[in-house]
């Protein structure tokens, strides 16, 4: 007899006996065998409503638990990639923000913004359509930062987490994208007009994704991890600059 074997056997020996022994006793109390097969049925009647209503809310309950759990999972990615290369990226790219366009996507955040803050910061970004003051000095800077990342962006991209987070995707493959557009083209002071409005595009995309994804994980610190919320507010990489004291 397996070790499972047996322990199913003594758990319905333990819960069937328990069971026969109250049912005697309400025999011995009540005699009419009619009120025994009374409270029997609807005790069995009754038992699909249970087993169906306890089962939506177990499953309702480990779902939600399994969705927060996969969310932590992911944000823990996304703070490695923004730790690793998207504030870095995110600080070059306001550098070369025109004016006009950096006051109107890359405004720093405050201690006190509220959700509705952060959903607006992310409509504005959204609803922008930057552009860039980009020279040669500019596009190495750029290159090296993408380029000396390049395998953490690919291992970021092969795992399976991130599938559950499709804007967080969108935005690495925007990133790599750079990358690859790098790889593919001649040094920076060989770029033809073409090449330079070719990537001025590349950048404005994965940079609208950059600093809404950002906002969207800035927001998560702010309700999950308030201390770490308070440093990334002193040191917004896509606002004016540091202002740690």
């Amino acid at each position: 007899m397996s070790p499972r074997f047996r322990r199913m056997l003594l758990l319905s020996i333990g819960l069937v006996v328990p069971s026969a022994a109250l049912y005697g006793l309400q025999l011995a109390l009540f005699p009419d065998p009619r009120t025994v097969w009374l409270g029997l049925l609807s005790q069995l009647a009754f038992l699909p409503l249970y087993y169906l209503f306890s089962t939506i809310v177990i499953e309702v309950a480990l779902d939600r638990k399994g969705r927060e759990d996969q969310l932590r999972r992911v944000n823990v990615l996304v703070g490695v990639f923004f730790h690793e290369v998207g504030d870095a990226l995110l600080a070059l790219s306001v550098g070369d923000l025109s004016a006009a366009d950096r006051a109107a996507c890359s405004g720093r955040i405050d201690a006190a913004w509220t959700d509705a803050d952060f959903a607006k910061a992310r409509r504005d970004v959204e609803a922008a359509h930057p552009r860039f003051d980009l020279d040669e000095q500019a596009f190495l800077e750029l290159a090296a930062l993408l380029g000396a990342h390049r395998d953490g962006l690919l291992r970021l991209m092969q795992n399976p987490s991130l599938l559950e987070h499709e804007g967080f995707t969108e935005l690495l493959l925007s990133v790599f994208h750079l990358v690859d557009e790098f790889d593919r083209r001649p040094p920076p002071k060989e770029f033809s007009a073409a090449d330079v409005a070719h990537l001025e595009g590349d950048l404005r995309r994965a940079y609208v994704l950059l600093r809404t994804q950002w906002l969207s994980y800035v927001l998560h610190l702010k309700k999950e991890y308030p201390y770490l919320y308070s440093l990334v507010v002193r040191t917004d990489p896509g606002g004016a600059g540091p202002e740690l004291p």
